[in-house]
């Protein structure tokens, strides 16, 4: 608990590609009231205690002013939790999607009327089983990951409209394990469409998963300056692994490859990694047998997760 170091980061996710782009340090706010220990970390005196949701907002000012072009912001709960961050967002003309918790208190147009209560009584009050719509949110390596979902219009300010939403998923497995989402998008934006919003923030964890094997949790920086050194260059490494990837995916479909080459994975960001590190240093013996054991590598996950999809396809 001492020497905990908490960031926060900021992904951007595109049809190509994803990657870490931003990151704050959060500092505890009795960390930022400790003088001596502020001295000793080399933290400026300038810097004053800010939430999670206040450096989000701060990273997502930076990317707009470096011109990012963004459709959506998907974030937790941590952080759609937080009014003044939906309100930035709605502000600026940025749709999102952002988890709340169960005690989140919303008012919903249902078929009795409006209805203000917290969003779990909410689920169990106003929706019907016919409510429930089971859908994709995003394909896993073991096939589409099908939950069931629902919405329900909120009001704002006791009307409705059609912006905002309360929506709720529900697992197919366990009934009882309901999350629950504030939409703010586009008027008449289909489901399926926020949805598909939800499961792209899926992506900052295999981000963060990729990221500490590249020194994300592997580090004993002591100082302010050293923590943001330190992380802005596994964040370069990595927006350098996720370029090769990306360049390796384009020239796959540019040569249009023979359906015995397809039936491999797409190149991973550590597949990438353990390539280099192999054809690097030391100097291999034999590069070609290093890249076909990372097609084999590759091809033996590709028909891996087909038969498993399959069997998931038959038991219905």
């Amino acid at each position: 608990m001492e020497n905990c170091q908490v960031g926060v980061f900021l992904s951007y996710v595109t049809a190509l590609g994803h990657a870490l782009i931003d990151r704050e340090l959060y500092l505890p706010e009795d960390w930022c009231a400790d003088l001596p220990r502020r001295r000793a970390a080399h933290i400026p005196e300038s810097l004053t205690f800010r939430t999670k949701p206040e450096l989000a907002k701060q990273m997502l000012r930076r990317a707009q002013s470096a011109g990012l072009p963004m459709g959506w912001v998907v974030a937790d709960t941590v952080y759609g939790h937080s009014t003044d961050l939906r309100v930035f967002l709605e502000e600026q003309g940025y749709p999102y999607a952002v988890g709340v918790p169960s005690i989140e208190v919303v008012c919903v147009q249902t078929r009795a009327g409006l209805l203000l209560s917290d969003v779990a009584s909410i689920a169990k009050q106003a929706l019907r089983a016919d409510d429930w719509q089971c859908l994709s949110a995003s394909l896993g390596t073991k096939g589409e990951r099908r939950v069931s979902w629902a919405r329900l219009p909120v009001a704002q300010a006791g009307t409705v409209d059609g912006c905002h939403w309360l929506v709720f998923r529900r697992c197919l497995d366990n009934p009882d394990e309901v999350a629950y989402f504030l939409i703010w998008a586009p008027p008449e934006t289909p489901l399926p469409t926020m949805v598909q919003a939800l499961g792209a923030r899926w992506h900052i964890e295999e981000d963060l998963q990729a990221t500490k094997g590249l020194g994300l949790d592997q580090y004993e920086v002591r100082s302010y300056q050293g923590w943001y050194r330190h992380l802005t260059l596994v964040l370069l490494a990595y927006a350098f692994l996720v370029s090769v990837t990306v360049q390796s995916h384009l020239r796959a479909s540019a040569q249009q490859e023979s359906a015995a080459c397809t039936a491999l994975i797409p190149l991973t960001t550590s597949e990438a990694r353990h390539l280099l590190a192999h054809l690097m240093f030391p100097a291999p013996t034999s590069a070609p047998l290093i890249c076909h054991w990372s097609r084999f590598r590759r091809s033996h996950h590709y028909w891996a997760g087909y038969y498993h999809r399959r069997r998931r396809a038959k038991a219905g």
